[in-house]
């Protein structure tokens, strides 16, 4: 499962949402989720955001995509 953050600008603003499951509850958080199969990352921002706050995005040529990846101590067996 891969996690999928997005950060939202207008201007100096910042979008968050108030969480309303765990972990976390009702703290400020960046709106996100998992992707889902066969999805792409900028696809699954712009789904989380609907989903999570009722705002469309349209992501433009200056969005950043900035993946990691994470290795599990077991996989270098």
């Amino acid at each position: 499962m891969v996690g999928v953050g997005v950060v939202v600008l207008k201007g100096d603003d910042v979008l968050l949402i108030k969480r309303g499951k765990p972990p976390r509850v009702g703290e400020w958080s960046l709106p996100g989720g998992l992707q889902e199969l066969g999805e792409t990352v900028r696809d699954t921002a712009c789904r989380e955001i609907m989903e999570e706050t009722g705002v469309e995005i349209v992501l433009g040529d200056r969005s950043e995509e900035h993946t990691s990846e994470l290795q599990s101590p077991c996989s270098s067996r």
